[in-house]
């Protein structure tokens, strides 16, 4: 759905080609008041992906996805179980990743941009989620997704964990931020006493 209002994505088998690239399986764009459940979803890219638009047609448009509920899913996939982005230049607000599973998944949850999207993703709440079978990590966070470089990255805040299982996983947390712009203040290194 694109540009869509009062969603239900419910009760659906999706199973996606593992062999060919950006073959996911339910990409909420630009959405707002959506619900996906109860569904089994097996994807060769990310299962469950959350976009808003790329760069500048995601400022114009500059559509929200917004109450957002994914809850008691089965998801499989090649990369992401669960991911927000990368196209999130139209902002993410009001998000809840409730009661699902990750049977097999690269990184779990991923919430990824780069600093030419811009806008926001922010009051993400994750909570009974099961992850199995990892080759990457937990939760992982970027805002320097395939190395692109510009001058608006996205504001990720206001995110809040619970009960997030995840057997086999690399890191439990990553976040990969971008380097300092030119002017900012030094980051302070902290030496052991």
């Amino acid at each position: 759905p694109v540009y869509s209002e009062n969603v239900w994505v419910r009760n659906l088998r999706v199973n996606t080609s593992w062999d060919r690239p950006n073959t996911d399986g339910v990409d909420p764009e630009a959405c707002k008041d959506v619900l996906v459940e109860n569904c089994v979803i097996s994807a060769g890219d990310d299962a469950v992906a959350l976009k808003t638009g790329r760069d500048a047609d995601g400022w114009r448009v500059g559509v929200a996805s917004e109450n957002i509920v994914v809850r008691r899913n089965v998801l499989a996939s090649r990369f992401n179980g669960i991911c927000v982005g990368s196209e999130v230049s139209g902002g993410v607000d009001n998000v809840f990743f409730l009661e699902n599973r990750i049977e097999r998944a690269f990184h779990a949850i991923f919430v990824k941009s780069n600093s030419e999207r811009g806008s926001f993703v922010r009051y993400v709440h994750v909570a009974h989620v099961k992850a199995y079978d990892l080759e990457g990590d937990c939760i992982h966070f970027t805002n320097d997704y395939k190395g692109v470089r510009g001058t608006r990255p996205t504001t990720f805040e206001k995110f809040a964990f619970k009960d997030v299982i995840c057997r086999s996983a690399v890191f439990a947390i990553r976040a990969t931020s971008l380097a300092a712009s030119p002017g900012a203040p030094r980051p302070r290194r902290f030496s052991r006493a």
